[in-house]
């Protein structure tokens, strides 16, 4: 649900955002799959993705071009490999760099509801940067509320 709603931001921000309106804020607030509040980009620029499946979705939504970090797999289309050229490694899955990660300056962070992207949470926290964790397990997870 999360993912989904960063990649309709990703693609229709100025339409959401209200072209010109004043009062228009820079953020929303989602709820991702650990039941946590995140506020979000509308329209993020620097994007890390920490899982095949979320870079998948993120480059066929358009977004290619935003995703500056994402973790090694073998998983991806040459499509989507190209589309990713200039993304940068983050390291595994299972092990990302935090290091890494926070050096790239994200506006968002994407990644999975396991215990090894739980458990980046209080340092991104920490670090000004927000982390939404999916759990894409059916359709029904990825419409928007």
């Amino acid at each position: 649900m999360c993912l989904i709603a960063a990649v309709v931001f990703v693609l229709f921000s100025d339409e959401i955002a209200g072209k010109g309106n004043a009062t228009v804020t820079n953020t929303m607030m989602v709820t991702d799959s650990t039941g946590r509040q995140v506020s979000v980009p509308l329209k993020p620029k620097r994007v890390v993705i920490l899982n095949a499946s979320n870079v998948d979705l993120f480059v066929a939504a358009g977004g290619a071009d935003s995703i500056v970090g994402m973790t090694t797999s073998q998983a991806l289309s040459d499509e989507v490999k190209q589309a990713t050229a200039n993304a940068e490694n983050v390291g595994m899955i299972h092990s990302p760099n935090m290091e890494k990660i926070i050096s790239l300056h994200p506006d968002l962070v994407i990644g999975v509801n396991v215990p090894f992207h739980v458990n980046l949470i209080p340092t991104l926290e920490k670090a000004g940067i927000p982390l939404i964790l999916n759990d894409v397990s059916d359709y029904d997870k990825i419409q928007l509320d």
